[in-house]
């Protein structure tokens, strides 16, 4: 096969954008090097960015809101909006990102395990009453 060109893919992690800080710049390369090389693409830079800066808010509120307390004089801390929102955004992006526990469960190969356990539920009744009769 003289002449034939052989393509070798060599797939890099896509790297954090350099205006990231440095926390969000870490929880960004955590993320994206706990995944297969291939499974994320140049086109979700911004997801995964704006997913970093989510968690870094999130993890920034919760300390604030240890040290000042959920109630301020009087009132409703307001670092609670600001984690609450930053706990609903790391929600819709990590599935969004697929790397949530939901994302990474494929019904498929979870559907082989109860196969091969046995019968179950009515099927499972049925043998015992069978093999009772006889």
């Amino acid at each position: 096969m003289a002449g034939m060109l052989t393509s070798i893919s060599t797939r890099h992690r896509v790297a954090a954008p350099a205006y990231l800080s440095k926390p969000v710049r870490a929880v960004f390369e955590a993320l994206v090097s706990s995944v297969d090389t291939d499974h994320f693409t140049p086109a979700d830079l911004p997801l995964l960015a704006e997913y970093a800066t989510a968690a870094v808010t999130a993890q920034k509120a919760s300390e604030m809101l240890e040290q000042e307390g959920h109630v301020v004089g009087g009132r409703a801390n307001p670092w609670l909006v600001v984690q609450e929102k930053a706990q609903r955004a790391l929600v819709a992006l990590s599935a969004r990102l697929r790397v949530c526990p939901q994302s990474r469960f494929d019904r498929l190969k979870a559907g082989t395990a109860s196969r091969k356990r046995g019968p179950a539920g009515v099927e499972a009744m049925r043998a015992a009453y069978e093999q009772g009769e006889s």
